[in-house]
């Protein structure tokens, strides 16, 4: 079993964008797309990320999601992970 390095955070859609904007979403070209998905991973990772990642980390031990073993390669284990 092999170890990831990067796991996607989220990705964005129109539809997602028309949620707030309406149907001016439809208007914006992939490339326009791709600069606001810029935008947005830039301003997340200014404000948000860092703090979100730890409380929610945090949170997944604190509840039993992930399990911390000792020594081990992976350095937690997913109870997802060992019901496979």
């Amino acid at each position: 079993m092999g170890n990831k390095e990067f796991f996607t955070v989220s990705q964005i859609h129109r539809d997602d964008l028309a949620q707030v904007i309406g149907l001016k979403a439809y208007a914006y070209t992939d490339s326009d797309m791709q600069l606001l998905a810029d935008k947005m991973n830039d301003d997340y990772l200014n404000q948000l990320y860092w703090e979100s990642m730890r409380i929610i980390a945090e949170f997944l031990i604190e509840d039993g999601s992930v399990t911390i073993v000792p020594n081990n390669t992976n350095k937690a284990s997913s109870k997802e992970k060992s019901n496979e």
